[in-house]
């Protein structure tokens, strides 16, 4: 009657792919530090909502035939529901111990289910045969020694591997976003250099949706573009890095979190450059990318 290890891997394997596919639009517009934290919302809840509705089950768990129960085989509260699955960061910190505990515990129970009393169980569970079933002998002993345990680990090697991966990764990802902002420059400036051979000149030029350049500025989640000093045979074109997943494109230029820039001179495209540069901005690492 109860729920095996597999059936909750499988399920939350398919509920990973779910969360991905819908979140991919966050993933691309937002910083990596804003994309753990809405991401992680979205996560805890999703579980949260779906296992305390009336389904009890989120739709990988639908779909092999299981459902999340209190201690009595009831349906959780979203209170209940909420911190199971907030505790499952503690099953996460015993180098993930705690989910494989399902496979072997008597109530196929994971150290979250032990710590907030709850159970999965098959969808064809009755809370009878729930209460016809001896009760579990205390884990408490066994909770605290992984938790300790887990916490160990995760200070000495996960500080370790965080320090060196992190600061590669926010690289890589701003690479990633600023080769992105250097396409959308290089049609905008196309089309300012198109500008100049009509008109004479760059004075006068207007890179808005609405301005007077033969193509619209691309959309970009990440950037927006203003123009720096124009007038006569030279033109500044700017993708300012926006300071948030929130900020507007009219706000991004105000207060950026760095500046990619085009200079433009008698129709042609000269050099393109990163400012600010310094500990505070990816630049140092871009610049060598740009020239």
């Amino acid at each position: 009657m109860y729920a095996g290890f597999w059936k909750r891997f499988v399920a939350y394997c398919i509920d990973g792919i779910i969360i991905w596919l819908v979140t991919i639009p966050i993933k691309m517009a937002s910083d990596a530090g804003e994309e753990f934290l809405i991401l992680f919302a979205v996560w805890v809840l999703y579980f949260s909502l779906m296992e305390s509705s009336p389904t009890q089950a989120t739709l990988g768990k639908k779909l092999l035939g299981i459902k999340v129960t209190d201690a009595q085989g009831q349906r959780l509260t979203f209170v209940k529901a909420l911190l199971r699955n907030l505790s499952k960061i503690i099953s996460m910190f015993t180098l993930y111990i705690g989910f494989i505990m399902a496979a072997f515990t008597q109530k196929k129970q994971a150290l979250h289910d032990i710590i907030t009393d709850c159970l999965v169980v098959n969808n064809n569970f009755s809370p009878a045969e729930e209460a016809a079933t001896p009760p579990q002998k205390s884990s408490t002993g066994l909770i605290i020694a992984l938790v300790i345990a887990g916490l160990f680990f995760v200070v000495l090697f996960g500080g370790c591997a965080a320090a060196v991966v992190l600061p590669q990764y926010v690289i890589a990802v701003e690479k990633s976003r600023a080769a992105e902002a250097l396409a959308n420059l290089k049609i905008i400036s196309d089309a300012a250099n198109r500008y100049y051979l009509r008109t004479g000149g760059y004075s006068g030029i207007d890179i808005n949706a609405a301005g007077n350049l033969d193509v619209s500025p691309p959309a970009n989640r990440n950037f927006g573009f203003s123009l720096g000093k124009c007038s006569g045979s030279d033109c500044i074109i700017n993708a300012c890095r926006k300071a948030s997943l929130f900020t507007s494109d009219a706000e991004a230029c105000a207060a950026p979190k760095y500046i990619i820039s085009f200079t433009l001179s008698g129709g042609e495209r000269k050099r393109a450059f990163c400012t600010p540069e310094g500990e505070d901005t990816p630049c140092s690492a871009l610049n060598p990318m740009l020239n």
